[in-house]
């Protein structure tokens, strides 16, 4: 089969690689009927990342599932029967096994949309494969799931409820200042950084450590705020607190209309405090621009 063949030719020419990433499939795990020889080529592929491991050649082997939009499952119309990766959080989780990989971890790793307690419900003799029974031996009943998943959902709709009537009872002129606060105050807590660094409300996110995987936490954190999902890309198109800031105000049902043009002067020095001494003198910069262009 090409893709044994193929693999092999690579393993050969290629011991000057930093490192390998070879895409199997979830077929060599869990067997796929009727595609013996498929199952078989992508178990080769998964024990030779084993063979080039431990002679010290830095190799991963992929167990993919199903992805959404792209992919054999979307052109033979199955991705509409199986649970599936979207194309989004594939390359993210490939970035991570890649990243794991560099460091020595384990040279397999399955990355599968697979809903265990679904499986074992519905296809008992399947869930009873050998290496399928350690799963299923430790997930919790059907039950103990579904109240778990409600809790789960519960909390989440406390605490954007919470975070609304926070929103509420707050005079509308101070409403965009409190939703920056809140996205600076979960941006620090996934960046793991002193709550008091400086961070510039214009400054990339990615400029202080985000990576993509804390990109996803803080699109979960802000989502469980709102109570709402939020795009999957929302980091990378809106990266500074800024951004995010005017980005989430536009989804929340309240008047965000109110400047700090007409607050109170102890309001306006509330809302002055937000920002940096230079982000103060770059603002007041622009304010000069402006009126000397009116003149």
């Amino acid at each position: 089969k090409a893709k044994v063949a193929g693999t092999w030719h690579l393993h050969q020419l290629t011991h000057d690689l930093d490192f390998m990433v070879l895409f199997s499939t979830g077929a060599s795990l869990l067997g796929s009927a009727g595609q013996g020889n498929h199952a078989a080529a992508n178990a080769f592929m998964d024990g030779l990342a084993y063979h080039r491991q431990v002679r010290g050649f830095p190799t991963v082997s992929l167990n993919w599932g199903a992805w959404s939009g792209v992919g054999a499952a979307v052109d033979r119309n199955l991705d509409t029967r199986l649970d599936t990766i979207s194309p989004t959080d594939g390359l993210l989780a490939l970035e991570r096994a890649m990243r794991q990989g560099l460091e020595g971890g384990h040279p397999q790793i399955a990355l599968l949309p697979i809903n265990w307690q679904r499986i074992a419900a519905e296809s008992p003799d399947y869930a009873a494969k050998p290496l399928l029974t350690y799963i299923v031996r430790d997930l919790p009943s059907t039950g103990e799931a579904v109240s778990a998943s409600h809790k789960a959902q519960e909390a989440q709709q406390v605490t954007a409820h919470s975070f609304m009537e926070e929103l509420a009872a707050t005079i509308p002129n101070k409403r965009i200042q409190l939703i920056r606060t809140k996205v600076r105050s979960h941006a620090v807590h996934v960046l793991g950084i002193d709550p008091d660094y400086p961070i510039k409300m214009q400054q990339p996110l990615s400029e202080i450590g985000l990576d993509s995987l804390m990109a996803v936490e803080l699109r979960n954190v802000l989502g469980n705020m709102l109570g709402k999902p939020l795009p999957a890309t929302i980091i990378f198109d809106y990266p500074t607190i800024d951004a995010l800031t005017e980005f989430l105000k536009t989804t929340i049902p309240l008047d965000m209309s109110a400047s700090v043009e007409t607050a109170e002067p102890e309001q306006v020095e509330d809302e002055l405090d937000m920002f940096s001494d230079d982000e103060l003198a770059s603002l007041l910069a622009s304010k000069l621009d402006n009126i000397t262009d009116d003149q």
